[in-house]
């Protein structure tokens, strides 16, 4: 899932302000026991289908996927982070709708795995 442009740069400009408020939370357990006080939670596009679906599972707040793991590194300077809670606030409202149509539910996550079980048997089959 991409970003539009113009909610990528509105991201670009809020990231400081997040980094210097903390108002992220990463770590799975944190989030899980967290959750009542997170607006949404960010994953990656790198991040794994098994993650994926723990995630959809385990958090009941909204989940969004978009950007790589680079860009989160490079935007809030969080190394090795793949998926990252917002708390409850102002903050985060502007930054969900950064991520307006990135938003992931068990049905999108089901469509894409299945998209990529497709993919992957297509090119298994012989051609000819």
């Amino acid at each position: 899932m991409t970003m539009e442009p113009e909610n990528l740069q509105q991201l670009k400009k809020l990231a400081p302000f997040v980094v210097r408020s903390h108002a992220a939370v990463t770590g799975r357990q944190k989030l899980v026991q967290q959750q009542r006080k997170l607006a949404f939670v960010l994953m990656t596009t790198d991040v794994s289908e098994n993650s994926r679906k723990e995630v959809l599972r385990e958090l009941f707040c909204p989940v969004y996927q978009a950007l790589t793991m680079a860009e989160v590194e490079e935007l809030f300077h969080l190394t090795n982070t793949k998926i990252l809670g917002f708390r409850l606030g102002g903050m985060a409202t502007s930054l969900q709708r950064c991520f307006q149509g990135c938003q992931v539910t068990a049905e999108t996550a089901k469509s894409a795995a299945a998209e990529t079980e497709i993919e992957k048997t297509s090119d298994l089959q012989p051609e000819g």
